[in-house]
């Protein structure tokens, strides 16, 4: 049976300083219209470490700790029909990517993006980056992270944890930062292959 998936609005506070980009949402957020809701998904534990909001906290504090953090959440597709939620499952020609464009000129100060799994940034490449100014592109840096994802089962939550730390060196760590985030300080280099996740 195909699903006809939409993506949620961006999550953005005044200034963030790191776009963290899916490939678009899974069942169980549709479901709840939370990013990140399936309790197997090991991004709100990750988030715990960087900056503070951890998965045992309401949903609308989670989102709240991120964006006083600087951390933008989005998804690279607007829309796509899947026939099963397996990525890929989707059908290219009904896939449409999200205005990336006006997001990042809107939001200047962002200077990372942050893919959550290869599925993602390869998605970006083929359906956002052709639209994408040079301008918006060039001080921007893009980094492919292991999908949280409960399919990516390659790495631990430790191992996801541990390159997942990169997106705490752009942040904008004031004092109200510092009290509320963990910062994990060792930055390892970053795998581009891994299976490609379910939601």
């Amino acid at each position: 049976m195909a699903i006809k998936v939409k993506s949620f609005p961006p999550v953005a506070g005044d200034r963030p300083t790191v776009l963290i980009l899916g490939l678009r949402p899974g069942l169980e957020s549709l479901r709840v219209g939370q990013y990140y809701a399936h309790p197997c998904n090991a991004f709100w534990d990750i988030m715990g470490h960087i900056c503070g909001a951890r998965a045992a906290a309401e949903y609308t504090e989670r989102i709240e700790r991120l964006k006083r953090a600087g951390i933008a959440l989005w998804d690279v597709l607007r829309y796509c029909v899947c026939r099963g939620y397996l990525d890929a499952a989707m059908g290219e020609t009904s896939e449409v990517a999200n205005n990336l464009g006006a997001f990042l000129a809107t939001h200047p100060d962002i200077r990372c993006i942050c893919f959550n799994g290869a599925p993602a940034a390869r998605a970006f490449e083929k359906y956002a980056r052709p639209n994408l100014h040079l301008d918006l592109l060039a001080p921007l840096r893009l980094i492919t992270l292991p999908c949280s994802s409960r399919a990516n089962t390659r790495l631990s939550v430790e191992a996801k944890l541990k390159q997942w730390q990169v997106v705490a060196q752009y942040l904008d760590t004031g004092p109200r930062q510092q009290e509320d985030s963990l910062l994990l300080t060792t930055c390892v280099a970053v795998g581009k292959t891994e299976p490609e996740p379910r939601l």
